[in-house]
């Protein structure tokens, strides 16, 4: 039997949610039909040029479907140079297929783009980065919305990838990243030739002057709905741990109790830091248990995943993940299954060094309704 924290005492319930900041170069979310840029400042309005309907898609009102000869022209000259930076979008390939396909690019960069297949590999989507390595995120899913980020760091000079907000590749770059166009030429759904395929759509494009961090990478993707995002975060952001962000909850699978296929995600969590998961039917805000840092988000009957292989070391990702079995939902009256229509909670404690003393923090809280 798994072992349970019992906590009576339930206060106020916060519901912000950890999301990531504004882009501040480009966002197409096509909600109005067309290629507006509504990153602040932004490098303008995009152009569409053939081929792209717009309509309802899986990040919000709009998205871009490809006729089969599409271009949107960002009149962008790219100037990220050699800065941090995030590029990310949700695809749906399930009417055109995963075949090769461009979904972004400049020429004049000396080859900076996307595309899927090909080299990239049977559900592989490559950035060429021009940097002596290339970034492949693997195992796309090509029969549903992808969520799919490639987020650089330049300081380590590093390439982290995810899919549907989990971290997918991490890849050292043997030289610093350096992306300079001279011309306005970065174009969306295309590179130069091989636009996206007949009937597969894009939508929530993002370029921004930054790494994002995991956490708003997972909070993007759970927002976007791009395939694995499940779930509400509340009660966040948490206490900043001695990364500088608060850790931060996601999940990816299924909320279908049939399918029993739910991945719970800590991220943005220090390195080489153990944890677990806590679950509760019940939302509370107990500040600072024990001693801890950060603050308690759940209340009433509260079950610990700390049996078996249960409890995780974040490593160097600082990043703790957990397949749980739906049928095996540990309580303080022992392990029960869950059901649909049930809505459960969770968070997850980790320990933490600051100053050199040992202290713990909590994650956010994620609210999942079972289906």
């Amino acid at each position: 039997m798994r072992s349970f924290l019992k906590l009576s005492s339930v206060a106020v319930i916060l519901t912000a949610t950890a999301a990531a900041q504004a882009p501040d170069v480009i966002h197409y979310d096509f909600d109005a039909g067309d290629a507006t840029n509504s990153a602040v400042p932004g490098v303008g309005n995009g152009t569409t040029i053939m081929g792209v309907t717009y309509g309802p898609g899986p990040c919000s009102n709009g998205a871009a479907t490809s006729t089969g000869d599409s271009r949107i022209e960002s009149g962008w000259t790219v100037d990220l140079g050699l800065s941090s930076f995030t590029i990310g979008m949700t695809i749906d390939l399930s009417v055109g297929g995963n075949a090769f396909q461009y979904y972004f690019g400049s020429s004049s960069t000396g080859g900076m783009r996307c595309f899927g297949n090909g080299a990239a590999g049977v559900d592989g989507l490559m950035l060429r980065t021009l940097a002596g390595a290339d970034a492949t995120l693997t195992n796309v899913p090509n029969n549903a919305p992808a969520h799919c980020v490639w987020s650089y760091d330049s300081v380590l000079q590093q390439v982290d990838g995810y899919v549907d907000g989990v971290l997918n590749i991490s890849v050292a770059m043997p030289n610093p990243i350096n992306y300079i166009g001279t011309a306005a030429d970065f174009n969306v759904m295309t590179y130069t030739t091989t636009e996206m395929l007949n009937g597969n759509t894009m939508d929530d494009f993002r370029v921004y002057r930054r790494a994002l961090s995991a956490g708003e990478v997972a909070s993007w993707a759970t927002e976007c709905g791009g395939g694995g995002g499940i779930g509400t975060n509340y009660c966040g952001p948490g206490v900043a741990n001695s990364t500088g962000n608060p850790g931060v909850m996601s999940a990816t699978g299924s909320a279908f109790v049939a399918s029993n296929d739910l991945t719970l995600v800590a991220s943005d969590l220090p390195n080489n830091a153990f944890g677990f998961f806590l679950t509760s039917t019940t939302q509370g805000m107990v500040m600072n248990p024990g001693g801890s840092m950060g603050h308690l988000c759940l209340g009433g009957a509260i079950g610990r995943y700390v049996g078996p292989g249960q409890i995780q070391n974040s490593g160097g990702t600082g990043e703790i993940s957990l397949l749980v079995d739906l049928n095996m939902h540990p309580t303080p009256n022992g392990l029960i299954m869950v059901n649909a229509g049930e809505t459960w909670n969770f968070q997850a404690w980790h320990r933490d060094s600051v100053g050199g003393n040992a202290v713990s923090n909590f994650t956010d809280g994620l609210e999942i309704t079972f289906q």
